[in-house]
Formats: structure tokens, C-alpha cells, sequence
């Protein structure tokens, strides 16, 4: 699902859709930036464009994290008018819960442009974690079923490696057989 932002003809961002974002999730949603192909003369195809998160403290020992990503853009435009990027929303920006700013940084050396967008927010909301409401004994006997399910698999693909090998040698026999045959039919006849 998409967190739709755009970038309207006074810079700034409009979030548009949302979906619900919870804290430690990683790739389960992403964001759709659209951007106008052109701010007055400056073509923003041709710009650096990077999306900038800042995410505040939740408490006096944390420090105010943020994340840069650089936007790449799709060749086809989004409704034939907006340049568009898409971002996965992943684990480092749904790592503390509250809101997170966003805002764009464009540059063109080209034209000798540094420019930033108004902001907008996206918030990250906190999730029960299993691990407070389950036993130790419980995870711990989880962790061990997890083990043994591994190695389980691992079994099976090395079985399953063997039986394709022992499968092809028999085709390859099976085909040099038929080929015997066929040389011995064109040589003696069908007798």
C-alpha cells in the first residue's frame, strides 16, 4: 500500500493516502512521491531529489534521528503529468513510534539551484509486542521448533538435490539406451 505525497506548485507536501504504519515494520508498506515535471524553468527530472525523514526523540536519552534517500524516478509519468518515485517505508523509519517529518531537498548544479519543500508527517504507531504476553519457556520452545524446522529444510533440499541428481543419471541412461536401440535398428532392421 502506498503513503501518496505531493509536491504541489508552491513546494509544498500534501499526503494524500496512508495506510496504518506500526513501529518495526520493514517493506510492508511504501511511499508514492509525485512531483510537477517542471518548478518554474528547472525541470526536476534533471535534479538531485532526496527524501529526508526526521524523526524526533520520544525521550530525553534518545536523540533525534533522520535517514536521506535518494528519489529515482520511473520513466512513465503518473496520470501524464507528475514525476513519480516510489520509497519502502523499512524498519529505519518504523523503528520509534510518533510522527515522522518528511520534506524534499532538490538541487541542480546545472542551474545553480539548492531548493526544500514544506514538510509533511507520517505517523508510526506502536504495536504490542508478543514477546511481553508469552512465556520465556514459550519463546524459547519456539526458537527451538524454529531450529529444528531448519534443519528439517535443509534436509529436504539436500535429499532433493540427490534424488534430481540420481533423476538426471537416469535420463541420461535412458536416453543413451534409446539411442543404442535406435543405432542397432538402423544397422540389423526391426528383427
Amino acid at each position: 500500500m502506498f503513503a501518496t505525497i505531493i509536491m504541489n506548485s508552491n513546494k509544498e507536501l500534501q499526503r494524500t493516502t496512508t495506510p496504518t504504519i506500526y513501529q518495526q515494520e520493514n517493506n510492508a508498506d511504501e511511499i508514492l512521491v509525485l512531483l510537477p515535471q517542471y518548478y518554474g524553468n528547472l525541470y526536476l527530472r534533471d535534479c538531485a531529489v532526496t527524501l529526508n525523514w526526521i524523526q524526533p526523540s520520544t525521550s530525553e536519552t534518545e536523540k533525534i534521528s533522520g535517514n536521506i534517500k535518494k528519489l529515482e524516478f520511473k520513466e512513465e509519468l503518473y496520470k501524464d503529468i507528475y514525476l513519480q518515485s516510489i520509497v519502502p517505508i523499512t524498519i529505519t523509519e518504523t523503528s520509534m513510534v510518533g510522527e515522522i517529518e518528511i520534506f524534499l531537498t532538490i538541487v541542480s548544479e546545472k542551474n545553480n539551484v539548492d531548493m526544500k519543500t514544506g514538510s509533511t508527517y507520517l505517523e508510526i504507531r506502536p504495536h504490542k509486542k508478543i514477546s511481553d504476553y508469552v512465556p520465556e519457556e514459550t519463546i524459547e520452545l519456539l526458537s527451538d521448533y524454529l531450529i529444528r524446522m531448519q534443519q528439517l529444510s535443509n534436509t529436504c533440499n539436500q535429499i532433493l538435490e540427490l534424488a534430481t541428481d540420481q533423476a538426471n543419471k537416469a535420463t541420461q541412461s535412458a536416453n543413451l539406451i534409446i539411442q543404442l536401440m535406435q543405432e542397432w535398428e538402423a544397422k540389423y532392421g526391426h528383427d
